[in-house]
């Protein structure tokens, strides 16, 4: 089995937080390149067994939460993953593609835990370089396994987010490096396909792939969107899924950034504002984006109606109800 893919992409990632309708990579390539990158979780039943059973990703249940206008709404719990989120996928899948010894990265917590789980599964060195307004409740756990770990789990801290992610992308000067970006990494990206495959897999198993479906994902800044919408959209050109299976995305109120950098692409409107300051609500802050976090890759996907349907937002009720419902579920608070 190889664990290492080779390929190459032309696309050009503006590293400004502001982008023009011009820098924007094209849907269709970023679906190219990801689905392609996919293909062995989709098709090579070794890889899958490294992916699910060393890497120990969960393959969460497909969950019905509701109907809209008469349509079944259907969720995936990913907060049942290791570290919490859906985010363990990402990392799973770059830390199994890498040859590289060493694997670096830069997080303000969930992206982060996953490397570390992904990086010391696979026996490689971790260095994670941090915020030091991370918050307390991500930081204890990265503390504990540094304490365990020794050696194997390096934590740097920095003034801000961006100082921590200058400090990651210089060490890809270094040999035997790999830099796992938490937003624009394309086997982060491939391995977050995973959950759609999941859901185009169980969907297809119940006899609900011709359906009058509605899949609702949370927005935040893309990275769960684009994996859940790239499987549903390749399965639809296969046949394997009807058209009237739909992708939405949901947000909560005030923390909406991606749905409004989405319309402002929709509408043609430039420069693409992706982010508003002090926008963070710390009831739903890990649903929210900054203006470092939103990479041009899920924006091109978010925007485009042939992977996404529309984007919603819900109020504070709904969202207290979300968070019954997985305190419920898992014991998640």
């Amino acid at each position: 089995m190889s664990l290492a893919i080779e390929h190459q992409h032309q696309i050009r990632i503006s590293e400004t937080p502001s982008l023009c309708l011009a820098e924007l990579p094209s849907s269709n390539e970023v679906a190219a390149i990801v689905t392609e990158l996919a293909r062995p979780l989709r098709e090579d039943a070794e890889y899958r067994d490294a992916f699910y059973d060393r890497m120990q990703t969960v393959r969460t249940p497909l969950e019905r939460i509701g109907d809209l206008n008469g349509s079944p709404i259907y969720m995936k719990p990913e907060f049942l993953q290791e570290s919490g989120a859906y985010k363990q996928r990402g990392a799973n899948n770059a830390v199994l593609q890498t040859p590289a010894h060493k694997v670096v990265t830069y997080s303000t917590g969930n992206h982060g835990q996953a490397v570390m789980k992904a990086g010391l599964r696979m026996g490689k060195q971790v260095i994670l370089e941090l915020p030091e307004t991370i918050s307390a409740a991500k930081l204890q756990p990265l503390q504990l396994a540094a304490q365990e770990q020794g050696e194997m789990l390096q934590l740097n801290f920095h003034t801000t987010f961006q100082q921590a992610q200058e400090a990651a992308q210089r060490r890809k000067a270094e040999q035997d490096v790999e830099v796992i970006d938490p937003f624009g990494h394309w086997n982060v990206l491939a391995g977050q396909c995973s959950v759609g495959e999941e859901m185009v897999e169980d969907l297809v198993a119940r006899g609900l792939s011709h359906e009058n479906i509605t899949i609702a994902v949370s927005a935040a800044g893309g990275g769960h969107l684009l994996g859940i919408a790239l499987p549903v959209w390749l399965a639809k050109q296969s046949k394997r899924l009807g058209s009237n299976v739909k992708v939405v995305a949901v947000q909560p109120e005030n923390t909406d950034a991606l749905g409004r950098a989405v319309a402002k692409v929709q509408a043609g409107e430039e420069p693409v504002n992706l982010f508003v300051p002090g926008e963070l609500d710390r009831d739903c802050d890990a649903l929210a984006i900054t203006e470092e976090s939103l990479s041009p890759l899920t924006l091109a996907i978010a925007a485009d109606t042939n992977f996404v349907s529309a984007f919603t937002t819900i109020d504070k009720v709904h969202l207290a109800y979300a968070r019954q419902y997985m305190s419920d579920q898992a014991g998640v608070q």
